[in-house]
């Protein structure tokens, strides 16, 4: 049986692991495909650009851009790249309509746009963007690195107007010798090389890791605040802090992501149903408009343009055809039900034999949306809801998205409590395996009087 603290251990230190164990996997190029195209235009408001099938001079083809809001995926509407582009009639004036032009409902953040993708409907292809456009989340996050210099942060953790970073650094033949974080707000600085690093000794040496912490005149983490790496040769390197970030949170680190992108790529197909519960499009996230092909039905316990019905979650049975969908989709829902099991033997109820469901919600994070904020979620926590009792059989599940837990008050017996590992997102798929053998009459209204807030 692991421990708590060695669970965390392998927590903290596996995607590291992954990541140096990357360098020695060949593979296709990314963005390998047929298609030409890149973005020319980006702005909160809008991205414009082109593509075309060099094979085919009459084909259009339909792009969506896709971002992210509070780790979760935002998509925009699907256009078709039919209007005219001034860049490609001047080499080629026939062959000129492969433009698009995608307006945004509302300004993007600084963050969405640097996480901001264009991609080929129903194909993996990225365009990428034109030389002249600063759009680092559309290249690799290798190359990040250079001249055989390797280098990642594990943690990026603001508190107030401080700012810690913490990560490893590595090269065949140099060594670090000190960091620094360049920003004009930054009032004083104290940094640590050659720190111990676990996830990356076995296959790099020992002491690779690094440490520094900055007091600054502001809270907000600036866009333009750069990590300087300098070498006991003289080789200095730098790097956008934001962009490390970024990259940090995309799928391929962070698994509950990339269950959540898996799922709805592969379900996106014609003839599927499925169920989003909970899915009522808050600040303009709406994830059934996401797919392209299959038909997506929102429940919500409260009205909104997107939603198809408007009820309980553990009376959808009632609301609902039995075996009617072919999957399910929760996001950061589960923890504003007031009894999860039951909810659980409802799903069971109308998913079609074999059906699928994800369940994306919180381990650690902080209260919100009271009185209706009931649990939190580890990736144990799952077998308690969907088990051959309830009709489920486990596909898969993780934690992502690391967190501090810090107490407002020090004491001797928190003194360390930083050093403790919390996850804000916890994902599970789940597969019906056959009818519930279970059952649950009582109704929240049973036990609670309140309402979840509007």
């Amino acid at each position: 049986m692991i421990s708590n603290i060695a669970r965390r251990v392998v927590y903290r230190l596996r995607y590291p692991v992954f990541r140096v164990l990357r360098r020695f996997r060949a593979g296709p190029p990314r963005n390998a495909s047929p298609f030409q195209g890149c973005i020319d235009e980006v702005s909160p408001q809008h991205v414009s650009g082109w593509v075309r099938d060099p094979q085919d001079a009459a084909r259009k083809l339909a792009v969506k851009a896709v971002t992210t809001a509070g780790g979760q995926p935002l998509a925009f509407e699907t256009i078709l790249a039919d209007q005219r582009c001034d860049g490609l009639a001047a080499g080629d004036p026939d062959n000129a309509l492969h433009g698009f032009h995608i307006a945004f409902p509302k300004p993007l953040t600084q963050a969405q746009l640097y996480a901001l993708k264009v991609r080929v409907a129903g194909t993996p292809f990225i365009l990428p963007p034109a030389p002249h456009l600063p759009i680092p989340s559309n290249r690799p996050f290798e190359e990040f690195r250079e001249d055989g210099y390797d280098y990642s942060v594990d943690a990026v953790t603001k508190f107030y107007n401080t700012v810690r970073v913490f990560g490893w650094f590595t090269h065949p033949t140099d060594t670090l010798k000190s960091l620094r974080i360049i920003d004009s707000s930054i009032l004083s600085s104290v940094s640590e090389v050659s720190l111990p690093h676990e996830g990356v000794a076995a296959m790099c040496g020992p002491d690779k890791g690094f440490s520094i912490q900055v007091i600054r005149d502001t809270e907000p983490l600036s866009d333009t605040a750069e990590l300087e790496f300098t070498t006991t040769s003289g080789w200095t390197g730098r790097t956008n802090l934001k962009r490390l970030c970024l990259a940090k949170m995309e799928p391929r680190y962070q698994k509950t992501s990339r269950l959540l992108e898996d799922f709805l790529t592969k379900l996106d197909k014609p003839g599927i149903r499925i169920l989003d519960v909970g899915g009522r499009a808050r600040s303009g996230l709406d994830r059934s408009g996401m797919f392209q092909h299959a038909e997506c039905v929102v429940l919500d316990i409260l009205p909104g343009e997107n939603v198809d019905f408007v009820g309980d979650a553990h009376a959808m049975g009632k609301l609902l055809p039995p075996e009617s969908f072919d999957a399910i989709l929760s996001v950061s829902v589960f923890e504003h039900i007031l009894m999860p099991w039951a909810v659980a033997v409802q799903m069971n109820h109308v998913l079609k034999p074999g059906g699928m469901a994800l369940i994306f919600t919180h381990q650690t994070v902080g209260m919100h949306d009271l009185p209706w904020d009931f649990w939190r979620f580890s990736d144990t926590a799952w077998d308690a809801l969907f088990n051959a009792k309830t009709g489920f059989e486990i596909v898969d599940r993780a934690l992502s998205f690391e967190q501090h837990i810090v107490s407002f008050i020090w004491s001797e017996e928190t003194a360390n409590e930083e050093r403790a590992c919390g996850f804000r997102g916890s994902a599970v798929i789940a597969r019906k395996t056959g009818p519930s053998e279970m059952s649950w009459d009582i109704t929240p209204a049973d036990i609670v009087k309140t309402m979840y807030p509007v």
